[in-house]
């Protein structure tokens, strides 16, 4: 019985460290659409192709402005607790300090996030379109 408490206390402490790494961020769809079209002719016994392409990147951001966006932590990339360890006082009591998003400007009191994620503002979370061109000889 000993070792099958181990067993059991080692096996949970994997599922619960595996779990804590895989929720982290919120999962993310995004897709790439690619249309090609070749015009060609024939010269003599060689054949001379040119390809148009249309990439367009990002598919459902351009549907819907919610799909296809990065989001990361409200409270940053490392220190993403809400609670950390501020000290310990004389008498051995810890005190905690909550994690702040910013301090305000007027007031100089620290911002406290209100939602978990928040959307990453560059192109990566945008649609885009590539034209190309190429020739095959």
């Amino acid at each position: 019985m000993f070792f099958h408490g181990l067993f059991v206390k080692r096996l949970l402490s994997v599922l619960c460290s595996f779990v804590k790494g895989v929720v982290v961020m919120p999962w993310l769809n995004r897709f790439d659409v690619k249309i090609l079209q070749d015009l060609f002719t024939n010269i003599g016994k060689n054949r001379h192709t040119l390809q148009f392409s249309l990439d367009i990147l990002n598919v459902g951001n351009l549907i819907n402005s919610n799909w296809g966006v990065y989001k990361k932590q409200s409270l940053g990339n490392y220190d993403i607790t809400l609670l950390k360890f501020n000290k310990v006082d004389s008498e051995g009591n810890p005190s905690f300090q909550m994690n702040s998003v910013g301090t305000d400007k007027e007031t100089g009191k620290p911002i406290f996030p209100t939602s978990t994620y928040v959307p990453v503002l560059s192109t990566s979370s945008t649609w885009g379109a590539q034209i190309g061109f190429r020739y095959i000889f």
